[in-house]
């Protein structure tokens, strides 16, 4: 019913240089919604068929599950389909969003799963730097920590991104959710590229993190699903939790708000946040207030 009008949204949505991953949960979530009105037989869609849909999704069991669907994945449908009639209406595609009136219960808030500095240094610790394997492992590590990057961000990275000079020592971040910026890059950064650069081995495209074929060489660029196998090794042999990527951009967030206590407009320029209120609105809930801190402790005294 809706596939048009679906392949015509996940279009804009790459054009506008949407993430692959989330145009893919885009494409996911609308084609699902698409299959049950084709089911059910709908032909026209208004704010009940939303509310049956829904009512469905609450009821249907998780995959490989007994259990009915987290609320979380109900949320996230609602939150594609308010996004898509969204955009239908500014396309003109409907007249009014059957969304518009449309609301649900909001989710507590929970933690981002993110990697503490003490994990951090735990992990890049246990990282062996005596190939080219542990140098690129250790350097994509610092990169997302350190720089704050998103592992597809990480993997589009290019030597040339690297800009170093006395006068300025900045990376490129190549465009991708939030558009191309800069990050400032500290001493460990830089040397950890330099070191990793020194033995990456030739390869034909000039991306820089390879992947390994198991022996030593290479069998091509390594791709996100590859980082988080990496990331699953590594971090079995350091003795932590497995941290997925992201982990680590929540990770210097949380660091700098809480540990280093910096500006929020701060962590907004590493993060890349196109608006201070996206940053505030992911992590002030988890900032500890100097004010009741210090409240505390001259309490304890």
């Amino acid at each position: 019913m809706l596939q048009v009008e679906i392949d015509r949204f996940l279009l804009s949505k790459e054009s506008a240089l949407l993430s692959a991953a989330t145009t893919a949960w885009y494409a996911v979530q609308l084609r699902m919604f698409d299959q049950w009105l084709d089911t059910n037989g709908y032909l026209v869609v208004d704010t009940e068929t939303i509310e049956r849909y829904l009512v469905y999704l609450r009821k249907r069991k998780a995959r490989n599950s007994d259990r009915p669907l987290a609320p979380a994945s109900v949320a996230g449908a609602h939150r594609a389909l308010k996004i898509f009639y969204k955009w239908c209406t500014e396309r003109n595609l409907v007249t009014a969003s059957p969304m518009a009136t449309l609301k649900i219960k909001r989710l507590d808030k929970k933690m981002p799963r993110r990697a503490t500095r003490q994990e951090f240094d735990a992990l890049t610790r246990s990282v062996p730097v005596d190939d080219w394997i542990g140098l690129r492992d250790y350097l994509l590590i610092y990169t997302i920590f350190y720089c704050g990057l998103r592992i597809g961000e990480a993997l589009r990275l290019e030597a040339a991104h690297f800009e170093i000079t006395e006068e300025r020592q900045i990376l490129h971040v190549p465009g991708g959710k939030t558009g191309a910026g800069v990050v400032p890059l500290l001493r460990e950064v830089i040397e950890a590229f330099l070191a990793y650069s020194t033995h990456r081995p030739t390869w034909s495209d000039d991306r820089l993190f390879l992947s390994s074929n198991g022996d030593g060489g290479v069998d091509g660029i390594l791709t996100p699903s590859g980082a988080r196998q990496m990331l699953h090794r590594r971090c079995r042999a350091a003795g932590i939790r497995y941290l997925n990527p992201h982990a680590f951009r929540h990770g210097i967030a949380m660091h700098l708000l809480n540990d280093k206590r910096s500006d929020a407009s701060m962590v907004q320029r590493i993060l890349r946040h196109s608006k201070i209120t996206t940053t505030t609105g992911t992590y002030a809930e988890w900032i500890i207030d100097p004010l009741a801190d210090e409240y505390r402790r001259q309490m304890r005294k």
